[in-house]
């Protein structure tokens, strides 16, 4: 006699339920206090709404396995549910990168091939070929994503001095086990009762994923929000290596003349070596642009041009002489780190030796 897993079934989706609704409620409302002081964020909107709509489906599974397992309607109700669903957790992730809304071409090409793939199905009415074109739509979203997040993490360096702490590395591996764990399982048990394990297994998994979500969209401050959106809307106007694809062929000189461009530098110079700004560890371009009455992408192009070297190589440098001066004298890395403007110092010993070749005791050991 054979293991009876329905009434697991029944309390696993039953806590999943429960999990993506009140933290749906907390995120996309902003009921039970799970928000940071400045108050609803896209990426927690959308995330709140994503989860809110997950609980209709994943509630009528349960109603077809109780009470209608040979009803059709399923049939057709399953497939919009989940490529709806899907969509927003793509929507929810990308906020979540950005900080704010998707973009207009990002929801439009989402939603039309979405609405294609259901299209498909209620022509073909087969199950076979919307699985193939939903996986291969899955595939092709995720990789949108993946790359959405590495163009972001290598972008961070044109504007934080620390860039360890704002990287969305993170947000890769629940996106994989989301997308790996959710689609794929919605997709092969279109309009059927199947698969119950596999269901528990998604239901438990999704439930540890919504905790791991909200502590992570619920700690961002209005202030983060504000800085990420500028640095968002820097990267989308440059490619990898920074250099502009809006504004090609452009440099310093065709937004400041040769005085200010000296007179910048001067400044610039004397903000690092008077006032030793680069010891601050969350020391970003907004706090030099408004310092200079000037933009990101101007400031870009000064730094590029005039400076030559991109902001976070910049101060770095400085940073990495003192923290030289200070070894010399006898100080501890755990120390010196934090005291030259590093958040870790582990993060300080990845950047002494970037930059010397050495680490920190490795090189003072040089020194005789």
């Amino acid at each position: 006699m054979g293991f009876d897993i329905t009434p697991l079934y029944y309390m696993s989706v039953g806590a999943y339920i429960c999990a993506a609704l009140l933290l749906g409620l907390a995120l996309g409302l902003g009921v039970f206090k799970l928000r940071p002081a400045g108050g609803q964020t896209p990426p927690m909107r959308l995330a709140g709404i994503a989860l809110l709509v997950d609980v209709v489906p994943t509630s009528l599974h349960v109603v077809q396995k109780a009470f209608l397992p040979d009803s059709p309607v399923f049939w057709y109700i399953f497939p919009f549910t989940d490529l709806l669903v899907t969509s927003l957790f793509i929507l929810a992730g990308m906020s979540l990168v950005s900080g704010k809304y998707p973009s207009a071409t990002a929801l439009g090409w989402i939603g039309l091939s979405a609405l294609s793939l259901y299209v498909v199905f209620l022509l073909t009415d087969s199950q076979l070929i919307f699985s193939v074109l939903t996986i291969i739509w899955i595939i092709c979203l995720i990789l949108l994503v993946v790359n959405y997040v590495r163009k972001y993490n290598q972008s961070l360096s044109f504007h934080y001095s620390n860039v360890d702490s704002h990287r969305k590395t993170w947000f890769l591996y629940i996106l994989l086990w989301a997308f790996v764990v959710y689609p794929f399982y919605k997709v092969f048990s279109l309009g059927t009762v199947g698969s119950d394990v596999f269901y528990i297994i998604y239901a438990l998994s999704q439930v540890a994923l919504y905790v791991i979500l909200s502590r992570n969209v619920s700690v961002q401050t209005t202030t983060e929000n504000e800085a990420t959106i500028s640095l968002q809307e820097f990267v989308e106007e440059t490619d990898e290596s920074g250099d502009s694809t809006t504004g090609a062929g452009l440099s310093a000189s065709d937004f400041f003349t040769e005085d200010q461009q000296q007179k910048m530098l001067a400044e610039l110079t004397k903000m690092m070596e008077e006032e030793k700004l680069y010891r601050n560890p969350e020391l970003c371009v907004d706090d030099l642009v408004k310092r200079f009455g000037t933009n990101a992408s101007y400031f870009y192009y000064f730094m590029r041009d005039v400076v030559n070297a991109n902001f976070f190589d910049y101060v770095n440098g400085y940073r990495i002489e003192e923290a030289k001066s200070l070894l010399l004298k006898g100080e501890k890395v755990d120390l010196l780190a934090e005291a030259v403007g590093y958040n870790s110092a582990n993060t300080f010993r990845r950047a002494f030796k970037k930059i010397t070749g050495h680490t920190p005791s490795e090189w003072r050991q040089s020194q005789g």
